[in-house]
């Protein structure tokens, strides 16, 4: 950290005798200048509280994309602490992420939801991209919610502290200076990292991160009229090759070509400047943010004698100094929505978009419960960005509810990878297409291209004015080899290809629970591959049936949830099952057909329970139970028991056995985990588990009694999660590893 001498005084000399600089009648005027630097931005919050605690008043404030967050908490009223406040409760990489919240996601579109590698949207038979990864949507509305107590003030001269921000025309290059309009606007232009975040439109152009053009907007803040001016800059130099570790480390590298130029007279112009230092840090470094803020503590810390001379001075001369307290306007804590507007809608209707944000005219809410609808409403997934600004209609609360809306593709091609023990690697190709049938209609066809071949093919139409029901046709088809286990170890391989199809209706009861009904026939053809035993199977079964089910799923996300509670049940009722098997002797010859009774119907039912409840911010404690039960069943109708993860509805998975490893006709099965965030998204895991199989059988004995455990380390890596486990069973006195990468299918 440097002070500037502005003449041969230093600094401490300039604050006392800055009255002699001025006339009586025209005190200096202060100007905070907050520059760029992504995360590293958080320590301007340690400068601001230390200015408070100062005492120093501050007359303009201009920031540069984190800067211009920071900087315009500040000039609308929020004390240094309350930033601070305001900064430890939000989760600012779920912000900047700006994914749809998987607790939003209605229950029928959980099991897809975030289930792919790479996401191509078409628009007729072309590949559509953003001009960004990320969107606006959760930036918008956290920016909303923070900025909710200034939403009347359309001019920033109107701030407690007036302000300017910066942002880039991306069609001339030149500097945008925001001085009016929406804040969240300017805000979310003036970091609107090229590559990372989407453009903004303004007007005819498109506006993207003001650092590319003028990360310490120095000028701005003197043409506002600032005699004295402190610069926080956050630039120490171009990284080294070895420390740029992200796309957003290499975006600022870019950008401080020019930066490194232009900051030699900027910081010639200050008097005084403060510089953190956080090299150490990158501009993604959002998971640090606690280290950044105490680095930015301990520079204020550093400078508050400066602070309090210079607020002292003007104080003794002007009487003039600030409170260190919140300065923000009188606001109410609901606003009335007297009537809405909306953007132009193309792809979907009117109807649905106010059906799924549910606001009401004349009805008055807060900024939490217009940012959950927005939220809700988003999750449909049939928006790119839906956001709101608020438009204020007289002097009272009344407000114009703006609606921001832009459409998603309706086609989307999608790709996932996957690999495990069960059905080895595959590649996933999905191929959804939405309002073929009808609003909010969707058609799924996905399969998995590898040595064992899947296909699952879905069309659902939602019915009924309130859009809560939705029918469905579905049909997959599976191949794959399945493995026959004598005291655990594997004896024969059997080659099964299973047909299903069926047509349903469901009812959502709210966001995050549905029952439904359907009806169809399901089929296995199946014959042995590798058998040494003398008798092998071989044949097709085909059995129609109803299936009655319900869904209960409140986690807070698809992979390694950390809370919320999911339950399933499923009934199944099989009639006039069709055999035809044979017996083969081990040289393949035909041995002798088998009959079994198709008269008394198939009974099955199936019941999974799942708890996730959080201990601490890194540790949590999941409980599980499965149970499933048989009725009338033949010898093919057999839970699999086995594996870390369930593929099917009769698969429990059991951590200690390989998948199919046991078979049971009924089963009860708990399972208790610790799961501990080692750090970022890497997680260990601790598994034990044990249960009773063949329970309903005349008599109980250790050969029922199951019992296993495993060790698990998990990564939640977006384009590719993957866990690694090592099993134990007493039962088979034998330790197995599994890995599980990429997604489900």
């Amino acid at each position: 950290m440097t002070i500037k001498k502005r003449t041969g005084i230093i600094i401490f000399s300039i604050a006392a005798t800055i009255s002699s600089i001025y006339s009586q009648e025209q005190r200096p005027r202060i100007g905070l200048v907050l520059s760029g630097g992504g995360a590293k931005g958080l320590a301007h919050i340690g400068i601001l509280k230390a200015i408070d605690s100062a005492g120093l008043k501050i007359d303009y404030v201009a920031g540069t994309s984190m800067g211009a967050i920071i900087g315009a908490m500040y000039s609308a009223g929020y004390s240094g602490n309350e930033i601070e406040q305001i900064s430890k409760n939000t989760d600012w990489m779920n912000v900047i992420k700006g994914s749809v919240n998987f607790q939003t996601i209605g229950i029928q579109d959980k099991e897809e939801f975030e289930n792919n590698s790479i996401v191509i949207p078409f628009v007729g038979s072309k590949p559509h991209f953003g001009t960004g990864i990320i969107e606006s949507q959760e930036i918008m509305l956290t920016l909303s919610k923070i900025f909710y107590p200034v939403y009347k003030s359309k001019n920033f001269n109107e701030f407690d502290i007036p302000f300017r921000c910066i942002a880039t025309d991306l069609s001339t290059g030149n500097a945008i200076v925001f001085d009016k309009g929406e804040i969240t606007t300017a805000i979310r232009s003036s970091m609107a990292i090229p590559g990372v975040f989407s453009a903004m439109k303004y007007g005819n152009t498109k506006l993207v991160d003001g650092g590319i053009v003028r990360n310490f907007p120095v000028k701005d803040v003197q043409e506002m009229g600032a005699d004295y001016v402190i610069g926080v800059n956050l630039f120490s130099g171009l990284a080294n090759a070895d420390e740029l570790t992200s796309f957003v480390d290499v975006f600022y590298q870019i950008t401080n070509y020019r930066d490194a130029e232009d900051l030699v007279h900027e910081k010639s112009v200050c008097d005084m400047i403060i510089e953190p230092d956080v090299r150490k840090y990158s501009a993604s470094s959002f998971d640090e943010s606690d280290s950044i803020t105490m680095i930015g503590d301990r520079a204020g810390e550093d400078f508050y004698l400066l602070f309090k001379q210079l607020a002292d001075s003007i104080r003794n001369n002007f009487g003039v100094e600030c409170s260190g307290k919140s300065r923000l306007p009188q606001y109410n804590e609901k606003v009335n929505i007297e009537s809405f507007a909306y953007s132009d809608l193309n792809k979907t209707s009117l109807n649905m978009l106010k059906h799924n944000l549910n606001l009401k005219e004349s009805q008055e809410y807060s900024v939490d419960e217009l940012n959950n609808a927005f939220r809700k409403a988003y999750s449909s997934q049939y928006y790119k960005n839906l956001y709101y600004t608020l438009i204020p209609t007289d002097s009272t609360n009344k407000v114009r509810l703006n609606c921001i809306v832009e459409e998603e593709p309706l086609t989307l091609i999608k790709l996932a990878a996957s690999h495990n023990s069960f059905t080895n690697s595959s590649l996933y190709l999905t191929y959804t297409r939405k309002n073929i049938l009808g609003e909010r209609s969707e058609t799924t066809i996905k399969m998995a291209l590898s040595e064992y071949f899947r296909l699952k093919a879905k069309h659902h139409t939602f019915v009924g004015k309130k859009y809560n029901k939705y029918i469905f046709a579905e049909c997959t088809f599976d191949k794959f080899d399945f493995y026959t286990y004598d005291e655990g170890r594997e004896q024969c391989i059997y080659e099964n290809n299973i047909v299903n199809s069926h047509l349903g209706i469901n009812k959502l009861i709210g966001n995050n629970f549905e029952v439904g009904i359907k009806a169809g026939f399901e089929g296995n053809k199946f014959s042995p591959k590798i058998s040494p035993v003398a008798y092998n199977y071989k044949g097709k079964v085909t059995t129609p049936g109803v299936h009655v089910s319900c869904h209960y799923n409140s986690m807070n996300r698809k992979l390694l949830p950390t809370s919320g509670l999911e339950i399933k049940a499923l009934s199944y009722c099989g009639y006039k099952r069709k055999y035809d098997i044979e017996t083969l002797a081990l040289d393949s010859t035909k041995y002798t057909d088998i009959e079994f009774d198709s008269r008394k119907p198939i009974i099955k039912t199936i019941f999974r329970l799942k708890s996730c409840r959080e201990l601490t911010s890194k540790a949590s404690l999941i409980t599980a139970l499965s149970a499933g039960h048989m009725w009338n069943h033949s010898a093919i109708d057999r839970f699999l028991i086995g594996g870390t993860h369930s593929f099917f509805d009769s698969h429990f998975s059991f951590y200690g056995y390989k998948e199919g490893m046991r078979y049971a006709n009924s089963a009860a099965i708990a399972r208790l985990q610790y799961q501990h965030k080692i750090i970022s998204d890497l997680y260990g895991i601790v598994t034990v588990n044990g249960g009773l199989i063949d329970y309903m059988d005349d008599k109980i004995t250790r050969n029922n009694i199951v019992l296993g455990g495993g060790l698990t380390i998990a990564y939640n890596f977006s384009i590719l999660p993957f866990s690694f486990t090592a099993m134990y069973s007493p039962d088979t006195k034998d330790a197995s590893f599994t890995a599980n990468i990429g997604f489900s299918f």
